[in-house]
């Protein structure tokens, strides 16, 4: 069944190190200094305003050196190139590039640091993705279909400050919530199917510390995502909330990064042939999570009706989309979801990297009986 069968080398890669709390971004000086004197940041356009000043005042006080640019629209090699041109137009090059604020400019400011190699700090200012501790980063081309630009090495620093990250809009807390949830059940479908793991370019075998990682990933937010949901919500910072902003972050990137994807991502992947709303990442993967726990209990793996019925429910208690209906699309649905289903099994392999053979049509009838399945069990009101 593997595309990639595993050899016998192990391998884990990961950031050089993990900060979070609350305040962290006062002390991005501190950082800079162990290695350097200098950086240019890449800043989120929403934040520009109030961190360019914040962190210019920082620097310029403990007698660093500091520029940065305002960064908005894509993540494509136009923006790039023109980052490039300004960080080389410097006296100097800066010993670290610094990214504050979502996954697009996390993604730039690694990218940035790989042209440039330097040094690179990764300040994700909302908790939705895996991108703050990634060795890549996800670029697109002027067709708007997406490609990875691999990087030498994982960001040097990753700084969580969760002062900021709670009062990030709710829905890029939800879609961390459900990127992280999926990642013990992809990586143990991989697992499984004997695939080879992301780190080290593909090559090698998860560790059994990468499984880990993703199974505590899970245990985690069930046991604190809905309070931290609820937390969030409020803008409260609580342990719940710390502990699941770890989740989202730290334990999901190294998680999904030193074992592999499977049938959701696969499934994810493939959201721009139905016309559904515009969803962040995670909301997509937590709905398709669904679907291949029920594509795996089809398949016998054990303990999956279990764990679907666990999953939706708090799926459904932390706000991510459970059926056609929370993804916009209200007509058609039989022949939309065939179009999901065919468009991801046709392109994308991961649909495929489970340890039973999958099949279309069992893709095709997990998407039917998830929303037999929401239709009995969503709360009334619930959309």
């Amino acid at each position: 069944m593997s595309i990639k069968p595993a050899p016998a080398v192990r391998c884990f890669q990961s950031p050089g190190r993990y900060l979070q709390g609350p305040g962290t971004i006062d002390s991005l000086y501190e950082t800079v200094m162990i290695d350097g004197d200098s950086a240019f940041a890449v800043i989120d356009a929403y934040f520009y305003e109030s961190l360019s000043e914040r962190l210019s005042a920082q620097f310029s006080e403990h007698g660093l050196k500091f520029a940065c640019s305002r960064y908005e629209g894509e993540i494509n090699q136009e923006h790039l190139d023109r980052l490039n041109a300004e960080v080389r137009a410097l006296e100097s090059l800066p010993a670290f590039i610094i990214g504050v604020g979502g996954g697009k400019s996390c993604d730039m400011a690694k990218a940035v640091a790989t042209d440039n190699n330097v040094k690179v700090i990764v300040v994700p200012t909302a908790l939705s993705t895996d991108a703050p501790t990634s060795c890549h980063s996800v670029l697109y081309d002027k067709n708007g279909s997406h490609y990875l630009k691999q990087h030498k090495r994982n960001p040097d620093y990753v700084i969580v400050d969760t002062e900021i990250a709670v009062n990030a809009p709710i829905s890029t807390f939800i879609s961390g919530l459900g990127d992280a949830m999926a990642t013990y059940f992809e990586a143990m479908a991989s697992f499984g199917n004997d695939d080879v793991c992301y780190a080290g370019g593909s090559r090698y075998r998860s560790t059994q510390a990468g499984r880990a990682i993703a199974e505590l990933a899970y245990r985690t937010l069930m046991e604190n995502g809905r309070q931290a949901y609820a937390d969030a919500k409020e803008h409260r910072r609580t342990q719940a909330f710390e502990d699941a902003a770890e989740a989202n972050t730290l334990l999901s990137g190294l998680g999904f990064e030193n074992t592999r994807c499977a049938l959701a991502h696969g499934i994810q992947g493939s959201f721009n042939a139905i016309p559904a709303k515009p969803l962040l990442h995670g909301q997509v993967v937590g709905y398709c999570l669904l679907i291949q726990l029920l594509v795996e209990k089809a398949g016998g793996v054990a303990g999956r009706e279990r764990d679907f019925a666990e999953i939706f429910a708090w799926s459904r208690d932390v706000g991510l989309p459970l059926c056609f209906a929370d993804l916009g699309i209200t007509e058609n649905t039989d022949h939309w979801i065939r179009t999901l289903v065919h468009t991801a099994y046709e392109e994308s392999y991961l649909l495929k990297n489970e340890p039973f053979p999958v099949t279309e049509e069992m893709v095709y009838g997990a998407a039917c009986e998830l929303e037999a399945y929401a239709a009995a069990h969503r709360r009334e009101g619930q959309m």
